[in-house]
């Protein structure tokens, strides 16, 4: 048995529900993007008994599912917007457009916890308890500290098993998770004086865009944060790039948000991402600047009418 989840929030709590389901903590699981699933799949295939698979939090593609067929028994749920274009007999496939992935999970095996409420307010950006956000930073202070590192992984699935069989207010009590959480913090909010210096702002046929290009990791809900308080704000479209060099090349992980509903998920679709209406994304395995952005909303609203 095995779990492929999104290593976002909702993934770590989509995974923590099913732990809780099963009663077992120690079902592996391996945290990926929908970017990367094809390539996680076909490695989770290695040395490996294709019995059961469950997938949470993960937009598939049709290639992406026919290679998951390959396992005996799959369950594939989510809450993003895509259709399966194949069908298999030994693949259950659940898409519901919940506020987060979590709580489709949830529903699917019966569990009732505060966890859903936890993950809908992370996952829609709508901070509203002390659970949340702790929760959120938590994660984010993880993905800061150990990013492209293996430990990675297992910080993650270590979160989802104290969040199934502890619980978050014991979580809030954890001295040295209250440390990691201070330090990430403290380097957001130095970081966010980058932000705002190095922010481009562009307009187009009436449409305010706002670029923010890095080479540094740094989460995309403080930075639309930051911006909610521009003297510009609000912004049709906000565009936050971040380029990655590795053995491969260079590639670009984009993410996009709206503050005035504007459709960002169809500018994602064009560069094989996908998402929510108003918080989507890709990763192009090439450098793909702001500028090349500007071009392709540029064609978008002119084609689609993006908004």
């Amino acid at each position: 048995m095995l779990i492929l989840s999104h290593g976002d929030a909702d993934g770590v709590c989509s995974v923590a529900v099913f732990y809780k389901a099963k009663q077992n903590s120690k079902i592996p699981v391996i945290f990926t993007s929908p970017a990367a699933l094809k390539d996680t799949l076909c490695r989770s295939m290695i040395k490996r008994a294709l019995d059961e698979l469950y997938i949470f939090d993960l937009a598939g593609t049709r290639e992406t599912v026919r290679i998951a067929s390959a396992w005996k028994k799959v369950v594939w749920i989510d809450h993003h917007s895509w259709e399966p274009e194949d069908k298999f007999e030994n693949m259950e496939i659940i898409i519901k457009p919940y506020p987060s992935a979590t709580q489709v999970v949830a529903e699917y095996f019966g569990i009732k916890d505060g966890i859903i409420e936890i993950a809908n307010e992370i996952d829609t950006n709508s901070i509203k308890s002390s659970e949340a956000e702790f929760l959120r930073n938590l994660i984010g202070a993880i993905k800061w500290k150990f990013n492209g590192k293996k430990e990675l992984n297992s910080k993650l699935r270590e979160i989802s098993k104290e969040i199934a069989f502890k619980g978050i207010e014991e979580m809030q009590t954890n001295e040295n998770y209250a440390k990691l959480i201070q330090e990430f913090n403290e380097f957001i909010e130095n970081s966010l004086n980058e932000v705002v210096q190095k922010i481009k702002i562009e307009s187009i046929n009436g449409m305010k865009i706002a670029i923010y290009e890095s080479t540094k990791f740094l989460p995309v809900y403080a930075i639309t944060e930051k911006l909610s308080e521009h003297e510009e704000a609000p912004f049709d479209i906000i565009a936050v790039i971040c380029y990655r060099v590795s053995e491969k090349g260079v590639s670009t992980k984009i993410e996009l948000r709206t503050q005035t509903g504007v459709n960002v998920k169809k500018i994602a679709e064009m560069l094989n991402g996908g998402g929510h209406k108003v918080a989507a994304g890709a990763t192009v395995q090439e450098l793909y600047t702001g500028t090349k952005i500007i071009e392709l909303i540029k064609n978008l609203q002119e084609e689609y009418s993006i908004t």
